[in-house]
């Protein structure tokens, strides 16, 4: 870069493509069903010792906020708190409440 040039850096919209109106009503749609999962909850217990699996397992373990053996916690019940249960269903046991 040579001494005296700017750097330009273009801002965008967050989703290119598509109109302000349209990410205002993805965003709507995902608040709504977000309030509708949340209501929701489940309950996790690690019933298999954590040790000797691999950083992301340990990980997802730790999200859920599983410190030890036979320890039961109560989560909402989201896609996201799904997706770390289905990586470490081999060490949990999953309830619905």
């Amino acid at each position: 870069m040579w001494l005296g040039q700017r750097l330009q850096v273009s801002v965008g919209c967050v989703t290119p493509g598509k109109s302000q109106y349209a990410v205002a009503r993805l965003l709507r749609k995902l608040q709504d069903r977000k309030v509708q999962m949340s209501a929701k909850r489940i309950r996790v217990t690690l019933v298999k010792s954590k040790y000797g699996r691999g950083a992301r397992q340990l990980a997802c373990v730790h999200g859920l906020g599983l410190r030890r053996m036979h320890q039961t916690v109560e989560v909402e019940d989201s896609p996201m708190v799904r997706g770390m249960v289905n990586k470490v269903a081999h060490l949990v046991r999953v309830e619905e409440s």
